[in-house]
C-alpha cells in the first residue's frame, strides 16, 4: 500500500523550460521591488517639490 515511486528523470528540454519559467518569476519579483523603490523615491523627494517648490529647502518642507 505504501509504495514509494521514484520521480521520473526530467529531459534536458523540460529542465530548461522549468529554469526559464523560474527565471521569469525571479525577474518579475525584481521588477516589483524596483518599481516600489522608484515609487518611494518619487513620493519622498518629488512630491514635496511639486507641492511647494519655493519653500522646500527654506523651512524644511
Amino acid at each position: 500500500m505504501d509504495e514509494i515511486f521514484a520521480e521520473p528523470l526530467l529531459s534536458a528540454a523540460e529542465r530548461k523550460n522549468r529554469a526559464k519559467r523560474f527565471d521569469e518569476g525571479v525577474k518579475l519579483v525584481a521588477t516589483v521591488f524596483d518599481n516600489t523603490a522608484l515609487l518611494t523615491v518619487g513620493t519622498t523627494f518629488i512630491s514635496p517639490l511639486v507641492q511647494h517648490p519655493a519653500d522646500v529647502f527654506v523651512n524644511s518642507g
